[in-house]
């Protein structure tokens, strides 16, 4: 007993202790060696602006708005808005711009994806710069130019945004900070391994038709601009404004997030091994290994179980008793386990219901999320 319980232990502790050295690699990493890109202001051409929207009368108007004002639009540009098989006022509220020879607006009156959208906006776009946006989020002022500017570098075949939480947030959540420290700093380096939908730009050289079986794109990019030897960047000042991120990773999200990662896994397994050795490496842990969290935090609270049934040791059971009580005396320590605790829970969930075939869909399904503020 006292042997398996050791060794669930040591399976538990190994792999999260993993998960603590990679922020610390890649500040490393960063320390060592840098690759600066290449940016330049003065870098400004031409964009098309592909948006592939479907029942998006809340947002549409605003996005549109935001897009063309002159203190944001390029010269030569072009916005082009697939609408798709939408069922509420979109349609009828894009065709107060119909006479805007900035747009160039395409209604399908059938139901299509969100992936067949954005191929049919890219097939009819002009510029050799392309500009990814969702309709829902907000983004900074200047957002679109800071991306373009990274095009300077010949070897960046990629540009996203930097998701932080809402406009009006006094301050950025722990997590988010993280995330997007450790990916500029890998922008730094090498190349980053996030890509937001809600605002990102590449080069029409670098774009691969997105396969119509997956369910969102950001993956399929991601590994296309690395596989073809190009740069990934996370720029810090094209802003994208999303809800608290104790609010975005609910349960809906976690799930279709599960999906779409396992689904390109399934499907698209032979494109994720072209990648170089290194990068194939970082891909899968940074984006699968989050799958493993909750299976291998109960081997760890299940080997400290077994421990304490084989060690009938008074002090050993008052240290564990202490180390548990311990965070819930604090309130944001109890809010930081309580959301810690829900997302693994949404992450097995999810994960097994994939696993044993429940939900398996590439159907794209509008979430449910709070308004923006």
């Amino acid at each position: 007993m006292e042997t398996l319980s050791l060794t669930l232990l040591f399976s538990g502790l190994s792999f999260f202790l993993i998960l603590i050295c990679y922020p610390f690699l890649v500040y490393v990493k960063f320390i060592i060696r840098t690759n600066i890109i290449n940016k330049s202001d003065s870098f400004l051409v031409p964009v098309s602006i592909i948006i592939s929207c479907y029942n998006e009368e809340e947002y549409i108007r605003e996005k549109i708005v935001s897009i063309i004002n002159e203190s944001e639009w390029i010269p030569g540009s072009e916005l082009i808005i697939v609408s798709c098989g939408v069922t509420d006022n979109t349609n009828i509220i894009l065709e107060e711009f119909f006479d805007n020879e900035k747009l160039v607006i395409v209604i399908i009156h059938e139901r299509l994806s969100k992936i067949d959208g954005v191929n049919l906006a890219v097939a009819k776009s002009k510029n050799e710069i392309l500009v990814f946006s969702d309709c829902r989020q907000n983004t900074k002022s200047g957002s679109i130019k800071h991306l373009i500017h990274n095009f300077n570098d010949p070897s960046v075949g990629t540009v996203t945004g930097s998701l932080v939480d809402t406009k009006n947030a006094t301050k950025q959540s722990f997590f988010r900070s993280l995330f997007n420290s450790m990916a500029i700093k890998e922008s730094t380096v090498s190349s980053s391994l996030n890509v937001y939908g809600a605002l990102y730009a590449q080069r029409k050289s670098v774009f691969r038709e997105i396969p119509r079986d997956l369910l969102f794109d950001d993956l399929f990019v991601v590994v296309s601009t690395l596989s073809q030897k190009k740069r990934l960047i996370q720029d810090e000042h094209a802003t994208i404004y999303d809800v608290n991120f104790n609010d975005y990773y609910q349960s809906e999200r976690i799930a279709r997030l599960v999906r779409g990662l396992l689904i390109f896994l399934s499907n698209h397994t032979k494109l994720i091994k072209s990648l170089p050795i290194g990068v194939l490496l970082r891909f899968v842990f940074f984006k699968y290994l989050k799958l493993l969290m909750p299976f291998f935090l109960a081997l760890l609270l299940f080997g400290v179980v077994t421990f304490l049934i084989s060690n009938h040791n008074l002090y050993l059971y008052m240290g564990v008793l202490i180390a548990a009580i311990a965070p819930l005396l604090n309130a944001k320590s109890r809010k930081f386990l309580s959301l810690f605790i829900k997302i693994n829970y949404y992450f097995m969930t999810s994960t097994l219901s994939y696993l044993f075939g429940i939900k398996r869909s590439n159907n794209w399904e509008k979430l449910h999320v709070k308004s923006r503020k």
